[in-house]
């Protein structure tokens, strides 16, 4: 009796054993699928889309100086909201560096005709953004060039503010740069001091303005 006891106990344990495994195959499957969802969505680290933004913004935040202006586009915020360490959980967050009040500002381009943008007098939302600062970081990532030349651009309107004092690609599509605005301006981004090998490749620029408005939470 108490064999068949056991045989039967053994019985059941093989049930159980079949539908525990029947459950956690298709549950294991499952979760293979969200990690490759979440993978291809979100950059957690490598190059994504020809970007890195980890080792982007790794290179600003080590060489940024308290209250250095950062700037960055749209779909750049993300990135230096979660490499940078900043606190958006308030209703306007995103916008400040929490440590030493540094403002993050967004930037876009602006087609002559649109938001006081003309050929003979462009936009002044750039140099408000810089205003009463001694530095400003740029970081241009995903989808920060568009319209084509976009990111020449910037470059080419933060040159006639101050000089370059250091750059780095990032990934085959984005820029990292700082710029002293104490010192001369240059004539354009390419005369700048680019190390080996990382010269801006020459295109048209987008006609138009460089807009720049405090960066704020989605």
């Amino acid at each position: 009796m108490f064999e068949r006891g056991r045989e039967a106990t053994a019985r059941r344990n093989w049930t159980a054993a079949v539908v525990a495994v029947a459950f956690a195959v298709p549950a294991s499957l499952v979760s293979i699928d969200i990690v490759e969802r979440g993978r291809n969505s979100l950059i957690v680290r490598g190059d994504n889309h020809g970007l890195d933004d980890r080792r982007g913004l790794r290179f600003l935040m080590t060489q940024r100086q308290p209250g250095d202006v950062l700037l960055t586009t749209h779909f750049g915020l993300p990135a230096v909201w979660w490499y940078g360490g900043i606190d958006i959980s308030g209703p306007k967050g995103g916008s400040r560096f929490a440590r030493d009040g540094g403002p993050i500002f967004e930037l876009r381009h602006v087609g002559f005709g649109a938001e006081r943008c003309r050929i003979r007098r462009p936009l002044t939302e750039l140099d408000e953004a810089l205003a009463g600062s001694n530095r400003a970081a740029v970081y241009l990532g995903f989808e920060s060039n568009t319209p084509a030349g976009f990111q020449e651009r910037v470059l080419d309107e933060l040159s006639r503010r101050g000089t370059v004092i250091a750059f780095r690609r990032i990934g085959s599509e984005g820029v990292a740069a700082i710029f002293d605005l104490r010192l001369p301006p240059q004539p354009s981004i390419e005369s700048a001091p680019w190390p080996p090998g990382s010269r801006l490749k020459q295109v048209p620029r987008p006609p138009g303005c460089v807009g720049a408005r405090l960066a704020e939470r989605w």
